[in-house]
């Protein structure tokens, strides 16, 4: 009696075309694409653990992060200013709240002050209200954006005269400090002034010295100058040359979840890339420009997805995930959940491993005769021919492939092999 075992029903993704890879021994096994299927017999015990490190739009996760399309992963992450501790920190400062600086040294928000009181010559506090006042601040603090604009916003509200009384003083300037109100300028003491904004007044000062001569102000040259040096674009086209020209190998077991590339096994180091790099370009093009080994191994690190190790071991991608997540955890109680979760996808496995060998068991008594258990897996890709010789490091290789299909019952194996370049 034959029987015909369909596996793609049981596989989590959409299959491509089914393959009959092996038949004999009274059966025939048609799977739809070479996957390590899941058998979920009693959703109670394996129902599949949920991947919250990686929601899905609209749902809630544990941990977020930012996509990145597969073309663009580089070995190493890419620099996002946007999140380091110093532009996070000036953003708050910029913005007048509570934050930590780059030291870690907690930076008090900005608060409305109060008003100059009623002794004040100008009467300020009956020509302002307090809601003027917070709406100042307000404008101030969240609506002006950037340093530049923040001078300009207060160089427009002082006028400064020189002194016009007779006695002698330090000062040689005279100051005028005003509100604009429902289109109308306000003059107020410089305390209001000072604590409207929460400022001290060398800010004010460096606001009128930053007005030049014909009224423009002058932008915020800080942070503006780059003192490295751009890599000639010839030399980087050279480095990316050669670093396509080995053979390269896809990860074997998260191949589903990862797009990275593992050279062959016989270049050890980005030293040892380099140094082949040298003699070719010495050899096939003599005088010209050379990249440096730290240059080769900027590019290799932010143009290129590229690995030297190749996974030795099974690795579950759920399992991979978790660690990952236990080691960035920033709470005692997400270090909870995720060991909580851990320890119940590990529980799942041993039942689905004590299923499997009750299944096996019963497959191998002979009164079970219609009873069949198959295993099945992919090999890791294997290059063939495998030389040390530097000549052959750009040569393309053969990729041997072998699928393997047992029959745990009888203890019977079928391999399939594909070689590709």
């Amino acid at each position: 009696m034959e029987h015909s075992v369909d596996l793609g029903a049981h596989l989590p993704f959409a299959p491509s075309s089914p393959v009959l890879l092996a038949e004999g021994d009274g059966f025939d096994v048609t799977l739809e694409t070479s996957a390590i299927a899941a058998f979920n017999r009693d959703d109670s015990v394996l129902s599949p653990a949920q991947d919250n490190l990686h929601p899905e739009e609209g749902e809630v996760g544990r941990r977020t992060r930012t996509y990145v399309p597969p073309d663009d992963l580089t070995r190493k992450r890419s620099v996002n200013r946007e999140k380091w501790k110093k532009t996070v920190a000036k953003e708050a400062l910029d913005k007048g709240e509570a934050h930590l600086n780059v030291n870690g040294k907690p930076i008090a928000g900005k608060q409305l002050g109060e008003s100059c009181g009623p002794s004040c010559k100008f009467k300020c506090e009956q020509r302002v209200t307090e809601n003027q006042r917070r709406h100042i601040f307000d404008e101030y603090w969240k609506k002006t954006a950037g340093k530049s604009r923040k001078w300009d916003y207060l160089s427009r509200l002082v006028r400064h005269y020189p002194k016009n009384t007779g006695r002698s003083s330090k000062r040689q300037m005279t100051r005028m400090y005003f509100f604009r109100l429902d289109g109308k300028e306000v003059r107020v003491c410089k305390t209001m002034f000072l604590n409207t904004f929460d400022i001290a007044g060398g800010v004010v000062s460096t606001s009128l010295k930053k007005i030049g001569g014909g009224g423009d102000l002058s932008p915020d040259k800080r942070g503006k100058i780059s003192h490295r040096r751009e890599v000639d674009p010839t030399i980087v086209q050279s480095v990316v040359d050669h670093i396509n020209s080995f053979p390269m190998e896809d990860s074997h077991y998260s191949r589903r979840n990862s797009t990275r590339k593992y050279i062959t096994r016989e270049v050890k180091s980005v030293s040892q890339m380099h140094e082949l790099y040298q003699e070719k370009m010495r050899a096939e093009n003599p005088g010209a420009k050379i990249a440096s080994e730290r240059q080769y191994r900027d590019i290799f690190n932010t143009k290129f997805n590229i690995s030297f190790f190749v996974p030795k071991k099974d690795q579950c991608d759920l399992c991979n995930s978790l660690d990952e997540a236990l080691k960035n955890a920033t709470s005692e109680q997400e270090k909870v959940d995720i060991g909580k979760e851990r320890i119940k996808h590990d529980q799942n496995n041993d039942a689905a491993q004590a299923l499997l060998d009750a299944d096996r068991k019963q497959a191998q008594m002979k009164e079970n005769k219609d009873l069949c258990v198959v295993c099945f897996d992919y090999e890791k890709t294997l290059w063939a021919p495998k030389t040390n010789n530097s000549l052959s490091y750009y040569e393309t290789k053969l990729g041997v492939n072998n699928f393997t299909v047992a029959d745990a019952g009888k203890k019977k194996g079928v391999a399939m092999s594909t070689m590709r370049q």
